[in-house]
């Protein structure tokens, strides 16, 4: 169940970030689920730390919290 949830992650970044490399959309998947904070991952707080990384942190809230 958790492989499908976090494909269905996976594939949804990926229609949204469509030139993100799949290796960074792997990692935030996995960050998503497991909850971690996402300045966890270092190139991500980077651009966390230029912007108010509002979206990020809703989409990542709104992930997070979809139970199926």
């Amino acid at each position: 169940m958790e492989n499908a949830r976090s494909e269905m992650i996976f594939h949804a970044l990926k229609g949204y970030f469509k030139d993100v490399p799949d290796e960074r959309l792997f990692e935030l998947t996995e960050c998503l689920q497991k909850s971690k904070p996402l300045g966890s991952i270092p190139w991500l707080k980077l651009s966390l730390e230029r912007s108010s990384g509002s979206f990020i942190q809703e989409a990542s809230r709104r992930l997070r919290n979809k139970e199926d």
